[in-house]
């Protein structure tokens, strides 16, 4: 873990990827946010081989060493990754405050990983991951504000999927995406992988992090609010560790 002393003064990113990912496939969204200011980190964990329960705890230390250097730590999930993130703040109080952001995370279980568990070779897909992806959360109850982007262009293996629930992302359903407490949401016209190359997206997620809110920005010059967020932190600046290049 290296830490960019030049950037202390910056709000710090960690970038939790989804199931059968490394990270590295969210390295142009992190460009992005860079670019808005803020230092990114891939926080890289195994999805089918480790239990969640072990992931979220390293993924608390992860957080843990960035703490003592950067006051302010957000957390970026996308997928399986925003599931990592919520058992990480229920088992663990991180001790930098922060935002959290998830991308078509399946907050309610996915479908599709209730289909492919019927299957007797579903343990090769769904690994150590299966518990996480075959329950919901109902409620956010963690301190964090919560912000929430899903994608509703249906290209992606859902449409091999029988029952999968309309609109979908191509792998995740609109409605399982929705959890009661989230702080701000928005839904983009994108899949469920290509959402992390979506320049919309990115600005979204710049926004939230920086503000609390989703704001864009029409042809107006005055910038409008999408999706208040009553009560949200005013950010911090910062920086992190584990730099993403």
């Amino acid at each position: 873990m290296r830490l960019d002393a030049d950037k202390d003064l910056q709000p710090a990113v960690v970038l939790v990827h989804g199931i059968w990912m490394t990270g590295l496939e969210m390295g142009l969204l992190a460009r992005r946010l860079r670019a808005g200011g803020f230092v990114c980190y891939r926080f890289p964990y195994s999805s089918l081989r480790r239990p969640p329960g072990y992931n979220a705890d390293t993924l608390a230390d992860f957080v843990g060493q960035l703490a003592p250097h950067h006051p302010v730590v957000h957390l970026l999930g996308h997928s399986l990754g925003g599931r990592i993130i919520e058992l990480t703040l229920g088992r663990h109080l991180l001790p930098a405050p922060g935002r959290v952001l998830t991308l078509g995370t399946p907050f309610a279980g996915s479908h599709i990983a209730r289909r492919l568990a019927r299957q007797p070779w579903s343990k090769v897909l769904l690994g150590a991951a299966a518990p996480l992806l075959l329950t919901a959360v109902p409620r956010w109850q963690h301190q964090r504000p919560l912000g929430v982007i899903a994608g509703d262009q249906g290209l992606g293996i859902g449409l091999f999927f029988q029952g999968m629930p309309k609109p979908h992302d191509g792998t995740v359903a609109l409605e399982e995406t929705v959890i009661k407490g989230a702080t701000a949401r928005f839904t983009v016209h994108t899949a469920h992988l290509p959402m992390l190359f979506n320049r919309e997206v990115a600005a979204l997620a710049a926004a939230f992090l920086q503000t609390g809110a989703f704001i864009t920005k029409p042809l107006k010059k005055r910038a409008t609010v999408v999706e208040p967020a009553p009560g949200a932190a005013t950010p911090c600046r910062r920086t992190s560790l584990f730099n993403l290049k």
